[in-house]
């Protein structure tokens, strides 16, 4: 019960295409809209709507709309390693299942890498063969739609990479090896595994930290940066995360983001 809505800038807009959440919305379905144009992102944002502006739609903004957009406190900023993907795609596509899977959670109970790896392809195992299994009764056939997050990325990675510097080859090593086993629990129940454009997950990681009575951190990030907190994430998630999002307040520092975003993620196998 999500809609995604991408308006690309492109099109050209007037002041009737402010009410188009309200008549692409449903009483119950949650409504997230995205763009390349940060002025209409400006716009919705300013019209008290939580709105997705694709990074490289930022930064060619003037610095003086950065900081407006920024100051809405509405406006996330999204990046993916390719975006042809998303430029081909046509009509409506369908998220059948998504899933978070606890890091902080397998890395707290395990005493290595390798246990700590079989602990986290067990989870996304079973979590693909119970979305499958609601797949089958719902009657989706065509290699339905999955998308798996991680929840506690930074913690995990604080336990098992020898340095601390999240900058390290072996912090982005762990985090493609992540992907590709979550690509495997995918592809082997013939779901088609999804990056982009993740459902609200945030609900998620607070649950998830309350069932590991992890009091010191109150909820556990759910999302690919492998930290939790900065006014961007660092260069070693543009190097190796499928997928990204982060607000867009002024905080940032927009020439670091000019040089990550120009990264591309290596290739995952």
């Amino acid at each position: 019960h999500e809609v995604h809505v991408h308006w690309p800038a492109g099109r050209d807009w007037t002041a009737q295409s402010l009410v188009i959440p309200r008549w692409v919305s449903r009483p119950d379905s949650r409504l997230r809209i995205f763009t390349d144009d940060s002025a209409l992102a400006l716009e919705w944002a300013k019209h008290g709507r939580w709105v997705r502006l694709f990074l490289d739609g930022f930064l060619m903004a003037r610095p003086e709309h950065r900081r407006q957009l920024g100051e809405t406190g509405r406006v996330f900023l999204a990046w993916a390693p390719d975006r042809s993907p998303l430029r081909r795609a046509r009509g409506v596509e369908s998220l059948e299942s998504s899933v978070v899977i606890n890091l902080a959670g397998a890395a707290r109970s395990t005493s290595n890498v390798a246990e700590f790896f079989e602990r986290v392809g067990d989870a996304a195992d079973l979590a693909c063969s119970a979305a499958k299994l609601l797949a089958d009764r719902a009657g989706h056939t065509a290699g339905p739609r999955i998308c798996l997050q991680p929840a506690g990325l930074s913690q995990a990675l604080e336990k098992f990479s020898s340095s601390k510097d999240k900058e390290d080859a072996e912090s982005i090593r762990i985090l493609l090896a992540l992907r590709e086993r979550f690509r495997t629990a995918a592809r082997q129940l013939g779901f088609r595994c999804s990056f982009f454009a993740p459902p609200h997950p945030e609900g998620s990681g607070a649950q998830l930290a309350m069932c590991d009575h992890a009091v010191e951190s109150g909820t556990y990030q759910v999302g690919w940066s492998p930290v939790e907190t900065g006014p961007a994430p660092p260069a070693s998630a543009f190097r190796s995360a499928p997928w990204l999002e982060f607000a867009s307040g002024p905080g940032h520092q927009t020439e670091n983001l000019q040089r990550w975003s120009t990264l591309q993620s290596p290739p995952s196998s």
